[in-house]
């Protein structure tokens, strides 16, 4: 199997080195957050470049492992058990681990293993993810593990690695094959550097269509490993299975909330609260109060969100959470439309706590985006609309844009989409397929990510689409890449599998969760409106130097056509559409490519050779 999905195995020859050693290094350099790297075959300096490149994501302690065709090596946030002894990669059994995550469900798993005959000599999660391979598989093994993760295991009696990465895709794993071998690690970034890559056109096209590549990485031949599988590389071939995590089945959704956020509370570091005015987050701090457990708030302030900032401070004092509002720069803001993710993150560490919880996850689980609503809306207009003759339609769209939030010219293409799921993908799109081919002289094929149920509810394909395209590709990717920036670990309680699975069969939305959870105050934030941080284009866009960046020449005019650029922007200009984000969208990646080393390189050599 290669990257892009199922094919045959692929052959790498192996360059194999006789010896085994182990280096580690310990000491407090900053901050701390944990980044995993592991070859198969090739055993070049790469490993080294890579490891160091990951620094920022764990540098209490690094540690590595070569053997003779393997090579494993991690940089560590030390979370549970801060002690050297936890210290990565961990040998148990012919089995080598580097592992990134956190394992929720550990101190269950590891009596359960010790009722097996199992023997730990630590306290934290990583020696029980080592046992529960050793007893019960790699596949059996991650189907048990709750929480979010990451790992690669070298197994000496098989003569295997093994990668495998969490079910919703929280701690990422990004590989790349070719004829020297496999090599993966935590972040695209110091791969694409340490090989020379270049970035992928179709990547580019579909970051043009939602904001952020959906089915592939942004450089050619680098994959990322699907959440809920597991890639095993043996006798030179690749192969890659899902497994299925377990369930708690019975639970209600206000149980499966409870349980998840209480599991996710416990750390042996300082931890903060992530604390918006909105429910998601109230709800976080309500169970931190119901449990007693020792977490502070944390909430950005600037001169567009007081009144997010006012209702956050209400929470906090009604659950007696300590609260600190931090006011940032509106020029830190504007160097990315996620900066609140980075500048939360940062607030956090500087503040001593390198965990943290966030709200992430709750809109999809419970229908609370906005979109929603007014995707009902389309649906109830269509009936109308499709009664309508073709002359009429243009009028029509513009009486309604106002209502439903949108231009009246991406009306009509959101109004002609047929299911619910080429409706939501008629709402998201920053561009549409013929402005991205006039941009760049193609279309990336749609994503097999974008297919859903033709049979579920309309609710149900939204969900779907919501998980699949925007929280995988969009959410969670920036979560743990301006987390892991900062060296702060970030939980998801609403990503717990349980509660995941309970909310999909109850379909509850977020007044529902209220009043199941007996709360008041839950019940005045599910109820109030939900309202998006307002993004000041007018005054933000002039940071981004869009005179200078759009220029004719340079990577960015080798990817994209800087004259209709130019066009379209101007026409976004007259119209207001889209309130500055595709102005946003093309000018962020004009600053990506301008300072992309791989950009400016020769194609590389072909990637892997299929057997």
């Amino acid at each position: 199997m290669g990257p892009a999905g199922a094919g045959p195995p692929v052959r790498l020859p192996l360059h194999r080195r006789a010896s085994r050693r182990r280096r580690a290094r310990r000491g407090r350099i900053g901050n701390d957050v944990c980044g995993i790297v592991a070859t198969a075959g090739r055993l070049g300096p790469e490993l080294d470049a890579i490891l160091l490149a990951l620094r920022h994501r764990g540098p209490d302690s690094t540690g590595s492992v070569v053997m003779a065709t393997c090579a494993l090596a991690m940089a560590r946030l030390a979370i549970m058990d801060p002690n050297p002894r936890s210290d990565q990669p961990m040998e148990l059994a012919g089995a080598t681990l580097v592992y990134n995550g956190e394992i929720y469900n550990f101190a269950g798993l590891r009596h359960r293993l010790e009722q097996r005959g199992h023997r730990f000599v630590t306290t934290g999660d990583t020696e029980v993810v080592l046992h529960a391979v050793v007893e019960w598989g790699v596949a059996g093994a991650c189907e048990r593990l709750n929480g979010m993760f990451a790992f690669a295991l070298w197994d000496d009696r098989s003569h295997s690695l093994h990668l495998a990465r969490d079910s919703f895709g929280i701690k990422p794993l990004y590989w790349l094959g070719d004829g020297d071998g496999l090599v993966a690690a935590s972040e695209v970034t110091p791969l694409a550097a340490a090989f020379g890559l270049r970035p992928r056109p179709d990547a580019i096209r579909e970051f043009l269509r939602f904001g952020s590549p959906v089915t592939d990485v942004a450089y050619e031949r680098v994959a990322e490993l699907e959440p809920g599988t597991i890639l095993t590389w043996h006798d030179h071939t690749v192969r890659i299975r899902p497994f299925a995590a377990r369930s708690a089945g019975g639970a209600t959704p206000a149980e499966a909330a409870r349980d998840s956020i209480a599991r996710q509370l416990r750390s042996d570091r300082p931890t903060a609260l992530f604390l918006s005015g909105g429910f998601d987050s109230a709800l976080l701090a309500a169970v931190a109060a119901d449990t007693g457990a020792p977490v502070s708030a944390l909430t950005l302030s600037t001169h567009d969100n007081s009144e997010d900032v006012r209702l956050a401070a209400e929470t906090a004092r009604h659950y007696g959470l300590p609260h600190e509002v931090v006011a940032v720069h509106e020029a830190d803001l504007a160097r990315s439309a996620d900066a609140f993710l980075f500048l939360v993150a940062r607030a956090a560490v500087d503040r001593g706590f390198p965990v943290a919880l966030s709200g992430l996850g709750g809109d999809e689980t419970l229908g609370g985006y906005g979109y929603t609503r007014r995707l009902r809306q389309v649906r109830r207009a269509r009936r109308v609309w499709d009664r309508l003759p073709s002359g009429l339609r243009p009028g029509a769209a513009a009486a309604l844009a106002p209502w439903l939030g949108q231009p009246a010219s991406r009306l009509e293409a959101i109004l002609d989409a047929g299911s619910a799921a080429a409706t939501w993908t008629a709402w998201r799109r920053l561009f549409d397929d013929d402005e991205i081919r006039r941009l760049t002289g193609g279309v990336a094929e749609p994503s097999p990510r974008w297919l859903t149920d033709a049979d579920a509810s309309d609710r149900a394909q939204l969900r779907q689409l919501d998980f699949a395209v925007y929280l995988r590709a969009t959410l969670l990717r920036d979560t743990d890449v301006f987390s892991m920036a900062n060296s702060v670990e970030v939980r998801v309680p609403f990503l717990d599998p349980t509660f995941v699975h309970a909310t999909e069969r109850a379909e509850p939305t977020k007044h529902d969760l209220a009043r199941l959870m007996g709360d008041e105050l839950l019940v005045t934030r599910a109820r109030a409106r939900k309202v998006a941080f307002a993004l000041p284009w007018p005054r933000w866009l002039p940071l981004l130097r869009p005179d200078e960046v759009l220029t004719t020449g340079g990577p960015f005019a080798d990817m994209v056509d800087v004259t209709c650029a130019r066009r379209l922007l101007a026409d976004d200009a007259r119209s207001g559409a889209m309130r500055g984000l595709r102005a946003w969208a093309l000018l962020v990646l004009a600053h990506w490519l301008g300072r992309e080393p791989a950009a400016r390189r020769p194609a590389p050599r072909p990637a892997i050779r299929a057997a």
